[in-house]
């Protein structure tokens, strides 16, 4: 008789656990939980199916007003443990209405701690919280890198692809997530977790050219795009200014390609390679990087191990023995109520003054600047790497010029803690654990801007030198340009409106350049750098002039920071294709 009820337990869990599976891959949507009666309801949605372990979740909050009464709402969304980077938000809705507005919630870098993100809220009528979490599907090693596709894509795709990436003795965990191309999001931050997205070319050319020009964005960033096509050799790439059968290609720290199928389903032996070869965008994502030249110019904090032991016998003598028969004695031990406060007060004055005299207020810092110029578009991809070491700081709150992806960098060295972190973010406003006293930290910011400058091709002098003139703000101190035929070409001092003609260049010298220009750098970044100017392509298979320049005396290019930090020798390099003046592109003499 006890068999039935067991057996009908057993079956009631199995069909929740194939429920809570087909949920898994169903569009990820939640309530937050409201007070009766209140008239507010809360949806949280994930354009995606799966959050990525690292980089950024696409959310979108939806607030349902259907009191007499305005409301405002303050959402917050971060891990739930670990490194932990809140996004901010505040949401006002009129009475009777309903707005909808998208969240990038930071995940951070990789900090081995898988991504369970809570969106909490606090406002008119809320008692709850939403949750999300990243599942890896199968696999007993490593993930794959990151992969989005297509939810109609993925109805035949899906499962062989899984069953490949799952074979051998070290399969690795598919890492991987599915989503409906029209919830796709405008903001190129909000794919920043995702290494490969696959879309068909029917759902692509259906875009909003909002929703193309945030994918184009997050390519240049080092994302990589496959658009399957049935004629990938005809396939024009009109986002990207470029024609018929131009993939795969690189562009800007990434590139897209056109991958045949049948209009049914994909072979999984096309993406198969691609997710076994690792991981490009995550060594240019990554929050941890031992190789990086900055920090041997500020050296790891040593503590004073002598003066932080005598004040802690000093003060454990005041604080216990003294205070218990000197200042409260058994007569008026009631005194304890004061003098204990003011003995800790007195302390904690006692440590800031410490360390005040030892290292100062404020703090010193490096900041490694990547700009890569995008001419077609009018954009320009800025990356500011930067470590700072600090003293006593009185405050640690600070704005940047730009809305960025923004991530903590690990640098692994003794004076760090991994874990109990906290980072805030709301729009250009940081404040938290970005910046603590007495410590070494560093930090990594990302953004688009809109930009005219570009370095143009105008003309050749007799000798068949390219002439060049530059609009970009800043004086570049060397420009190493690389002509169509590979040929190398050297200008130094080059000025803003200037017309500047380059003298022939060795690979020595080439490499030479490189090498103390990026110096500095963290090696992956340096590395993405690298590999963009030696494979720049545009406008379908013909090659174009691109150029590496660095700049010592930056004016705009920087993000700011903490404003008590001294930023000192700041290096920006620039990078990208050399646009071509109308008499060059019409025929003008060629080197």
């Amino acid at each position: 008789m006890k068999t039935f009820p067991r057996l009908l337990r057993f079956l009631c869990a199995a069909a929740a656990l194939c429920l809570w599976a087909t949920g898994a891959e169903a569009a990820h949507s939640t309530s937050i939980s409201t007070e009766s009666g209140s008239g507010i309801e809360i949806e949280v949605s994930s354009d995606f199916d799966n959050l990525p372990p690292a980089g950024a979740a696409s959310l979108r909050i939806t607030v349902h007003n259907r009191s007499n009464r305005a409301g405002t709402w303050r959402f917050r969304a971060g891990k739930s443990y670990g490194v932990i980077i809140s996004t901010s938000l505040t949401v006002t809705v009129p009475p009777g209405q309903t707005r909808t507005v998208p969240v990038v919630a930071n995940l951070g870098g990789t900090d081995g701690n898988s991504s369970n993100l809570v969106v909490s809220a606090s406002g008119p009528g809320v008692n709850g919280s939403a949750y999300f979490s990243n599942t890896h599907y199968g696999g007993g090693g490593s993930s794959t890198p990151f992969l989005a596709m297509s939810r109609d894509l993925a109805a035949r795709s899906w499962e062989p692809l899984k069953k490949e990436i799952d074979k051998g003795k070290s399969a690795n965990a598919f890492n991987a997530t599915q989503f409906d191309f029209t919830d796709l999001p405008a903001d190129w931050r909000a794919y920043a977790g995702v290494e490969w997205l696959v879309i068909t070319d029917s759902e692509w050319d259906k875009l909003a050219p909002t929703v193309q020009a945030a994918l184009r964005q997050w390519v240049n960033y080092g994302g990589r795009l496959v658009v399957v096509t049935q004629t990938p050799a005809a396939y024009s790439w009109n986002a990207f200014h470029r024609g018929p059968g131009a993939g795969p290609l690189s562009y800007g720290f990434g590139d897209v390609r056109a991958v045949a199928w049948d209009g049914k389903e994909l072979k999984s032996d096309v993406l198969a390679p691609l997710l076994k070869n690792g991981s490009k965008w995550g060594k240019l994502a990554a929050s941890e990087d031992k190789s990086w030249g900055m920090l041997s110019a500020l050296g790891d904090l040593k503590p004073n191990t002598p003066l932080i032991l005598g004040f802690v016998v000093i003060f454990a003598a005041l604080v216990g023995p003294a205070n218990l028969f000197l200042f409260a004695p058994a007569a008026r031990r009631h005194r304890l109520f004061w003098t204990t406060p003011l003995l800790s007060l007195g302390g904690s004055l006692l440590l800031m003054a410490v360390i005040f005299l030892q290292e100062g207020s404020g703090g010193a810092g490096r900041r490694f600047t990547v700009v890569q110029l995008m001419p077609e578009s009018h954009e320009a991809l800025v990356v500011q790497d930067q470590v700072s070491r600090t003293g006593l700081l009185f405050g640690s709150a600070f704005q940047l010029s730009d809305e960025c992806l923004a991530v903590p960098v690990r640098i692994d060295l003794p004076s760090q803690t991994r874990d109990r972190s906290a980072f805030a973010i709301e729009g250009k406003t940081f404040a938290g654990d970005w910046f603590r006293s007495r410590s070494l930290q560093a930090q990594r910011f990302a953004t688009i801007r809109p930009t005219r400058a570009e370095l143009t091709l105008v003309s050749y002098d007799a000798a068949g030198a390219p002439v060049v003139v530059s609009s970009i703000e800043s004086p570049l101190e060397t420009v190493i340009l690389t002509d169509v035929n590979g040929k190398l070409w050297r200008g130094d001092k080059v000025r803003t409106g200037e017309k500047v003609t380059l003298r022939a260049a060795s690979d020595k010298e080439d490499k030479e350049f490189r090498e103390g220009a990026l110096k500095p750098g963290r090696a992956s970044l340096n590395e993405a750098v690298n590999e963009a100017r030696r494979f720049h392509k545009y406008a379908g298979a013909v090659r174009h002039p691109v150029f590496l320049a660095t700049v010592t005396q930056p004016k705009s290019e920087l993000m700011g920071s903490l404003p008590s930090i001294r930023w000192k020798e700041d290096r920006v390099i620039y990078l990208g294709p050399v646009t071509q003046s109308a008499t060059v592109q019409n025929g003008g003499t060629q080197p």
